[in-house]
């Protein structure tokens, strides 16, 4: 499968062989094919199709963060966000998932 958007288009992160790995391992609940899926996504991060691609980071130059300084996932999460998306350029379906979702973790959700 190619890794670009097209024959002969810019390469993309997100592209034919990365979206299929994605669906065949949700559907398949095959943690081996998404583990391939995060392979080349990471791979494609190094490639500079990511912002994070762009960085190096520098190990070892200062202590590690104490676990008891970083903030709890549930307060992470309550900072949460869906963007603004009108109701009619998400289906039905994709506006009550991101609702109950952002419900569940008790985030934010602007659609509709």
């Amino acid at each position: 499968m190619s890794t670009s958007g097209g024959r002969e288009g810019e390469h993309h992160l997100f592209n034919p062989e990365t979206v299929f790995k994605l669906q065949h391992a949700t559907r398949t609940k095959r943690y081996d094919v998404f583990q391939e899926y995060t392979s080349r996504v990471d791979d494609q991060a190094r490639r500079l199709a990511t912002l994070r691609g762009l960085f190096e980071l520098k190990k070892d130059l200062r202590p590690p963060v104490p676990i008891e300084a970083v903030e709890p996932a549930s307060a992470i999460i309550a900072r949460f966000s869906t963007g603004a998306m009108s109701y009619g350029s998400i289906s039905m379906e994709a506006h009550q998932t991101l609702a109950i979702a952002m419900n569940r973790i008790g985030g934010r959700s602007n659609t509709g």
